[in-house]
């Protein structure tokens, strides 16, 4: 509800500074490198060895070695990028619930449909004053049963493009210029942190590592998948 939304709008930003202000103490990193620096001495059992390690890691990547400066203005950089989020998330999530609906008063139109999805449909018609209907939302629960079996496609393309349009329609919930501003702080928080993008600061924490083997991945996969689509 909009008191909700509120409140995570208000709560997001400060709680992104709490966090800040713990990754971001050198006093306390210091701590933290002692026992890092020392791991190796301390007869430690393996699983102990990688919680330090991790920890470590924890505090470079967020940025604890940046020097003052830095520092302040990457703090200023997540608060922002956390405030983005919530809005970017609250308004894809109301471009889902009170957006596009299908709604079906043909049942011939129902074709290849289970009855369960069917009852589902029917069940959500009557809950938004469509009785008699059958109507479809693109959620996933509501959207890939009928995507994946229904027979009407003019009608699995209608609700497809309404998902992957979320967020992209020009009204009041329309995601574009949160994204781009979003990416932009990206790419300067990894410029701050020594990365070339958002995507290489990401990917160095992951199994991929960086961007080359990804992409490598997937052009490997383009043709296969291509000739199978």
């Amino acid at each position: 509800n909009d008191q909700m939304d509120s409140l995570a709008q208000e709560m997001s930003p400060k709680l992104s500074a709490h966090s800040d202000r713990i990754l971001l103490n050198k006093d306390l990193f210091h701590r933290v490198k002692s026992v890092y620096d020392s791991r190796n001495s301390l007869n430690l059992n393996p699983e102990q060895i990688r919680l330090i390690e991790e920890t470590h890691k924890y505090f470079v990547r967020a940025g604890v070695q940046l020097d003052e400066q830095s520092m302040k203005r990457l703090t200023e950089i997540n608060q922002k990028l956390s405030s983005l989020s919530v809005q970017f998330d609250q308004n894809l999530l109301k471009e889902t619930n009170e957006g596009f609906i299908l709604v079906i008063e043909d049942k011939d139109q129902l074709q290849g449909l289970p009855q369960d999805v069917i009852d589902q449909a029917s069940a959500l018609a009557e809950s938004e004053d469509h009785s008699g209907k059958w109507l479809f939302k693109p959620t996933r629960a509501s959207m890939y049963p009928f995507l994946t079996y229904s027979t009407q496609r003019n009608l699995r393309e209608k609700l497809y493009n309404s998902y992957i349009n979320r967020g992209d329609n020009n009204n009041e919930r329309d995601n574009k210029n949160i994204a781009i501003e979003m990416s932009a702080l990206r790419i300067e928080r990894a410029n701050l942190l020594g990365y070339k993008t958002h995507a290489d600061f990401v990917l160095e924490d992951n199994m991929a590592k960086n961007t080359t083997r990804v992409n490598d991945l997937l052009n490997k996969v383009w043709e296969p998948a291509l000739s199978r689509a």
